[in-house]
């Protein structure tokens, strides 16, 4: 009979062995095998049921493997080995495939990972292999065979055409429902005093992507969307030299030509997306256009003035102390909102000009 002081010497000694076995590198490796071992068993697939029948009264071996379902197979044939692999597991038995090709084949085995199945041929053969659906037929013609190889049975041949008239129909079905019909893409144009908006608002949002390619700037629209240009082509700055859209794969692109030196900047707002183009630095040379006379030339030739000269004038700053007004009194009773977010604030009137 133990005493009671000797019973914690025992547990330490048992506590002590405990932490040895944890940092065995031998036990850590056992027990992550077993852990990984576990996690692959829980995430492969199930295997695909299939069923093997073989046929020799043709004169020729056939191979006859029929799924659960569409599964991809290779054939390859070395050193008297006729080696079949799938994509994925099969639970397949091949103990009878022996005996029903037994003028073919001498041993038939499946890989232990149910990926494959072997056949140890008993003579040269040349192989024909022909994939119909579910099914995946293998014949072993023999040495000497001339013409061509065999093909399907009828009754296969016929269910392949039912499955080619149903795709066609199906097909045609899906050709005749109403397509979705999308709503124009407006376009929204306005100068602020150090940039030109280009805002496209979108009536639902629309997956949209930028790409510059040197002066060229698209905007592409996931969907085949028409552009509303409005006014936006009329009253392009100096720094847009080109705008035009180009429809094309169930996408519109919105082709932006910047001008030399021109910046850019892209953002996207609720169903608005904006592009900002800023001028070119001031003191650089813009590129010269065909037909149009340069800065130099055209300092040299005199210009008369105009007789209706337009004036322009700065706009004048807020007072000190002043705030932007409130929104119109129906406004804010009827609680209306705008019609879309606002290109420009006008609540800063710094830079801007008046003309008058």
């Amino acid at each position: 009979m133990r005493s009671v002081s000797e019973a914690p010497t025992a547990f330490e000694a048992l506590l002590h062995g405990a932490r040895r076995a944890l940092i065995n590198p031998l036990f850590v490796a056992l027990l992550s095998a077993l852990l990984l071992a576990g996690a692959h068993a829980e995430e492969s697939p199930p295997p695909v049921r299939a069923e093997a029948a073989g046929f020799t009264d043709q004169g020729y071996g056939r191979l006859l493997l029929t799924f659960s379902e569409e599964t991809k197979a290779t054939v390859h044939l070395s050193n008297g080995i006729l080696i079949v692999s799938f994509a994925q597991p099969i639970e397949l038995s091949v103990a009878s495939l022996k005996d029903r090709l037994a003028d073919y084949v001498q041993a038939v085995r499946r890989d232990p990972d149910n990926g494959a199945i072997r056949l140890s041929l008993s003579r040269k053969v040349s192989v024909n292999v022909m994939e119909a659906g579910k099914k995946l037929f293998v014949d072993l013609l023999p040495d000497g065979w001339t013409g061509l190889p065999p093909g399907l049975p009828q009754d296969v041949v016929d269910d392949l055409a039912k499955r080619a008239r149903e795709a066609e129909r199906q097909a045609r079905m899906n050709d005749a429902l109403p397509r979705k019909t999308w709503a124009p893409v407006k376009l929204r144009y306005a100068a602020a005093p150090n940039f030109f908006r280009f805002a496209f608002e979108m009536p639902e949002p629309i997956a949209t992507a930028t790409a510059r390619e040197g002066q060229e700037l698209r905007v592409t629209f996931a969907a085949p969307v028409k552009i509303d240009f409005g006014e936006a082509r009329a009253k392009l700055p100096e720094s847009v030299t080109g705008l035009e859209a180009q429809y094309e794969n169930e996408e519109t692109i919105v082709k932006l030509v910047l001008a030399p030196g021109a910046g850019m900047r892209s953002f996207r707002e609720d169903t608005a997306f904006t592009v900002d183009v800023m001028p070119p630095e001031p003191g650089a040379k813009p590129a010269a256009v065909e037909g149009k006379a340069s800065d130099e030339e055209s300092e040299k030739t005199p210009v008369a003035a105009e007789p209706n000269a337009v004036a322009v004038h700065p706009a004048k700053p807020m007072p000190p102390g002043e705030s932007p007004g409130p929104r119109p009194y129906e406004m804010v009773w009827a609680g209306r909102k705008p019609a879309h977010v606002p290109l420009v604030s006008f609540d800063s009137l710094d830079g801007w000009q008046v003309e008058c």
